[in-house]
């Protein structure tokens, strides 16, 4: 048997049985999945700080979360080819943790940018607090920009919870992506996803599910999915 490990972060609202629904095709081939939960069973936190929440933005805590998982394979799947698998914010934190030398390349399942999807909803509802169209179309990009990133800043603290914008970290990312997006996915339009890839630095693939909701690919493309999975792990998992 290969030794190829793919480590899947499931999507918030859901917990670690996600991975069959998006990845139960993987064993058949050779290939193991680990997986886990973003949110630990506290019995008795002694503050929020402990725990992890399951908010729909990636924060530190599910990066860390990740990290620890990591740091665990680094030991006991020594000798394995690892690869990331994430779907919508579980993609977004995968992202965020495959620059480690430990993987080998990366599939994500509608990944996002936080600041980016803050600045599109902004631009969106700002006519409820502009009340003058022409102003608020003349608002420049940079006003946004810089609107979103303090927005995540004030949450953070008001949250005690530290989010985070996946910018930063995919432009340390030169494994190879397999990003899938969702072709009518109505909070990750397509710009939103090329602008992403053109930030990482290494090569990048793409597959438009055309017709697809958020995340919804494997519902819609059982078939295609599977074998462009699978595909891409023959392709960047050597073992």
């Amino acid at each position: 048997r290969s030794k190829k490990l793919v480590v899947f972060c499931h999507e918030t609202g859901a917990d670690l049985t996600s991975w069959y629904k998006h990845a139960y095709f993987l064993p058949e081939h050779g290939v193991d999945v680990l997986t886990f939960n973003f949110q630990p069973v506290a019995l008795a936190p002694k503050a929020e700080s402990d725990t992890i929440y399951p908010y729909q933005w990636p924060s530190r805590k599910d990066l860390h979360c990740l990290e620890r998982v990591l740091s665990w394979v680094a030991v006991e799947k020594k000798g394995f080819e690892v690869a990331l698998f994430g779907v919508s914010k579980g993609a977004t934190v995968a992202a965020a943790a495959a620059p480690s030398p430990l993987i080998k390349s990366v599939m994500l399942d509608g990944a996002f940018s936080t600041r980016m999807t803050l600045q599109r909803y902004m631009k969106k509802w700002v006519n409820i607090y502009v009340s003058t169209k022409r102003l608020s179309v003349g608002i420049p990009d940079w006003v946004y920009i810089a609107l979103a990133y303090t927005t995540l800043m004030y949450a953070s603290l008001k949250k005690n919870i530290r989010f985070f914008s996946i910018e930063k970290f995919i432009a340390r990312l030169k494994k190879p992506v397999f990003w899938i997006h969702a072709g009518k996915d109505s909070h990750i339009l397509t710009d939103h996803v090329e602008a992403l890839r053109h930030m990482i630095p290494g090569q990048t693939e793409l597959w438009v599910a055309e017709g697809a909701g958020h995340a919804n690919a494997v519902t819609l493309y059982p078939g295609e999915y599977s074998q462009k999975i699978v595909s891409f792990i023959d392709k960047t998992l050597k073992v």
